[in-house]
């Protein structure tokens, strides 16, 4: 499902829900149209998760460390929560259409639920960055708390508030901010609606917080897009429109029709920014995907003023001009790399095993077609063609032996910085797959 970049399993699972259906299985629940494994994996959580709590972040910041920070702010309010599920039906397609078309490299994704400060226990939530196979167990932590307050108004603003002052990107190239939503936003916070959420008290003699202010500072960080469910109430909803576009620009207000046409629209917001395709082509990629003429025709007309601007230079993109694309930037982590790699290339050769068996003509087919080979089955310590790849609970895939050797003298990734210890992790079998199905299509051109 994830064009190889991650798949599912069953390992998911906060609320010993029934995991026997396919993830192929779907059904109209309520009348929206997500799978019965979204049904079962979202929403199960009946109260928030304290990995979730932005209290977390009371005395510190959360880091994103991956080339392009994804944000996915979601309303998951009474009127918005079944987004959430369709939103995780999608994304397996959603990582794996960025990763195979090339429209962005190594991005990473944090949730963010929104719900009403004035009514709701949990009025914000909030995930760490996470990479493929990461993506889901963050998802699926998160309470649908599904009430919100029945006033016109959600706590759009204090996401606004977390990611602008509560997050730091090192090393970012283009940051993304998605919100889904179909109400207004707050325009002040009193001091006991920021304690409740944020653990923190105000300056002496502040009794509330101005929000306006983080939109515009969201705006500088993010490239930020609004994905709009449009309002029940017809006479309200065209205020709320005309407020939203006023904050953000028209631009970046996008009406969906069809929450299922989500995930296409940020896929074509995403491409458009980054630049890896102009609208055209993103046509293209719409109909290699197999979507209908009237979903294409619906993402199009969204994304057209978001492109017209960007060609005349009235959108401006938010980007880091001094990123660097150096996966060793730290000299000394890249010699360590290259006695771990050394020490590999010894081990396996004294190994005898069925993956230490195959490794020698996977390394003469790696000499063979050096800068040739798919990044994903290269090991990012070795710097070779995988043997034995296992994955990280956060996602992440490195070869088992080098991985093993990198922690006998650290206690965290070496990429993300996450703490990380000796056997939490797993064999990878997608990635196995990836190796042999490169191999066999690729061993014809070798004297193998």
């Amino acid at each position: 499902m994830g064009g190889g970049y991650y798949d599912r399993d069953d390992s998911y699972n906060y609320n010993n829900t029934n995991n026997s259906s396919s993830y192929n299985q779907t059904t109209q629940n309520s009348g929206f149209e997500y799978s019965t494994i979204a049904d079962q994996k979202v929403g199960v959580i009946e109260k928030m998760h304290p990995s979730l709590d932005p209290k977390r972040w009371k005395d510190d910041q959360l880091k994103s460390f991956e080339a392009n920070p994804i944000v996915f702010a979601l309303d998951v309010t009474g009127s918005m929560g079944e987004w959430s599920k369709i939103i995780y039906d999608k994304l397996p397609m959603f990582y794996g259409q960025i990763m195979l078309q090339k429209y962005l490299k190594q991005p990473s994704l944090s949730f963010c639920a929104i719900g009403d400060v004035k009514t709701d226990s949990a009025p914000l939530q909030v995930s760490d960055f996470c990479v493929a196979g990461g993506i889901d167990e963050s998802i699926c932590k998160l309470y649908l708390e599904g009430n919100g307050g029945g006033n016109n108004h959600e706590s759009y603003d204090l996401a606004a508030y977390f990611y602008t002052q509560n997050f730091q990107m090192e090393n970012y190239h283009i940051p993304f901010f998605f919100l889904t939503c179909d109400e207004l936003f707050w325009e002040e916070c009193t001091k006991f609606q920021y304690n409740k959420v944020f653990g923190r008290q105000l300056p002496p003699g502040q009794q509330k917080l101005e929000t306006l202010p983080y939109w515009n500072m969201l705006m500088d960080k993010f490239n930020v897009f609004v994905l709009r469910k449009e309002l029940a109430n017809k006479n309200l909803e065209p205020n709320v429109q005309k407020k939203w576009c006023e904050l953000l620009g028209e631009e970046r207000i996008l009406k969906i029709s069809n929450p299922k046409a989500c995930i296409d629209v940020i896929l074509g917001a995403i491409c458009l920014t980054s630049g890896a395709r102009n609208l055209e082509e993103y046509k293209a990629d719409l109909l290699d995907r197999g979507q209908t003429n009237e979903r294409i025709d619906e993402v199009l007309k969204l994304l057209t003023p978001y492109w017209e601007g960007i060609k005349s230079g009235k959108i401006n993109v938010i980007k880091n001009e001094n990123y660097k694309d150096n996966k060793l930037e730290d000299e000394n982590k890249g010699e360590i790399f290259i006695e771990i790699r050394e020490f590999f290339l010894k081990k396996i050769s004294q190994e005898n095993s069925y993956f230490s068996s195959n490794f020698k003509d996977l390394t003469k087919l790696s000499q063979e077609l050096e800068g040739k080979i798919p990044d994903e089955i290269i090991c990012p310590i070795t710097n070779l063609i995988f043997c034995e790849p296992v994955k990280t609970v956060e996602g992440k895939i490195y070869e088992k032996i080098a991985i093993e050797k990198w922690l006998e003298n650290n206690s965290q990734d070496p990429f993300s910085k996450i703490n990380l210890s000796i056997g939490s992790y797993k064999l990878d079998y997608n990635t196995i797959e990836q190796v042999n199905e490169f191999y066999e299509n690729s061993k014809i051109y070798l004297e193998i």
